[in-house]
């Protein structure tokens, strides 16, 4: 019997600071296109199984070619693929500690081994040291999150080549869940490094975590490799054409992106002496407190739910909308009069 780690699905009651979920639903324009769009959907047949249209759309977002694209049932169903494709028994997966915990369970569904290597208390690593520790390891596929789940670290693309020219054995994945909210993407660099593979998602910018829409995004040649492992009719035809409207609406998404990017960088700048909040590029922040007790008594009392890691000394919080963030602001304030 495999040693399977489970994953813990999010709490879906209260006010959900806890998944890094955009906060407020597709506008009412959007939800009533796809209201008179899905009328016309022919439910009978199979879905497009290569996504052509939403592939085109995302492609054009990302100023790729088509061929550079993969769809798929969310960005985990690529990240499974992906691991399933390179991993079997006695495989090496090396990724960063801490990192997304999804990496645990998808490794130990294909019975592969799992490195984790250690990163500061902000999620920042020696980048050589890190290479030593792959090579000396013998590892044979690398994935890690870019900007960094819990710590909202960002590995630069500099340090990305370096990475991929001293490693160009190896598959190098890199999960860009939260890509949208950080200074740069390492998407500009698939047509320089055939290592390279990166997994995107419409959840966490785009509002559309309940459709299940990612995407993998390497050179031609790969994705032509990867594309035969991948499940036929993988995207229903309800995701791909709710994804395909969302993305006509990208300037929309922008000025979301551009809020919670400010509302993020104030609340680090802020001047708080009980409590930490780490630099971060994406729509969250790692949080350390000197009473955590007392931190979670005032979300408890306000029905916020947040990420909390066990026995870990901080916490993970989204950066909601406005109202949740005013919330937030008002519970760090209180807190930090009484400590």
């Amino acid at each position: 019997m495999k040693d399977i780690k489970e994953y813990k699905t999010h709490t879906q009651q209260g006010i959900l600071l806890n998944a890094n979920e955009m906060s407020d639903n597709l506008s009412s324009s959007i939800l009533k296109e796809i209201q008179e769009k899905i009328v016309n959907l022919d439910f009978n047949r199979y879905p497009d199984n290569d996504c052509i249209r939403l592939r085109e759309a995302y492609s054009a977002l990302l100023n790729v070619q088509i061929e550079n694209v993969l769809a798929g049932n969310g960005s985990d169903q690529i990240l499974g693929l992906l691991i399933g494709y390179f991993l079997k028994k006695g495989k090496t997966l090396l990724t960063l500690d801490p990192d997304f915990s999804m990496y645990d369970y998808y490794c130990g569904t294909y019975d592969a081994n799992l490195l984790k290597y250690p990163t500061r208390d902000d999620g920042s690593f020696d980048v050589e040291n890190f290479i030593r520790y792959a090579i000396d390891n013998k590892v044979d596929m690398i994935l890690f999150s870019n900007p960094n789940n819990p710590t909202g670290f960002l590995l630069t693309n500099e340090e990305i080549k370096v990475l991929l020219k001293q490693l160009n054995t190896i598959p190098v994945v890199i999960d860009e869940a939260y890509a949208e909210f950080a200074k740069e993407s390492a998407t500009e660099l698939i047509d320089q490094f055939d290592n390279l593979y990166i997994t995107r998602t419409l959840s966490k910018a785009y509002a559309l975590a309940g459709a299940r829409v990612g995407f993998l995004v390497s050179n031609e040649k790969n994705i032509k490799q990867i594309h035969k492992a991948n499940v036929p009719y993988v995207l229903n035809c309800v995701s791909q054409m709710i994804a395909m409207i969302t993305l006509k609406h990208v300037e929309e998404f922008r000025n979301r992106i551009e809020s919670i990017k400010k509302k993020r960088d104030e609340l680090i700048h802020s001047n708080y002496k009980s409590i930490h909040i780490y630099d971060s590029q994406a729509n969250f922040v790692k949080v350390k407190c000197k009473d955590l007790k007392k931190m979670y008594a005032y979300f408890d009392k306000n029905n916020v739910i947040v990420r909390k890691y066990e026995g870990k000394d901080y916490f993970r919080l989204t950066i909601g909308n406005d109202q949740e963030y005013k919330l937030i602001k008002n519970i760090f304030d209180q807190y930090e009069k009484e400590v």
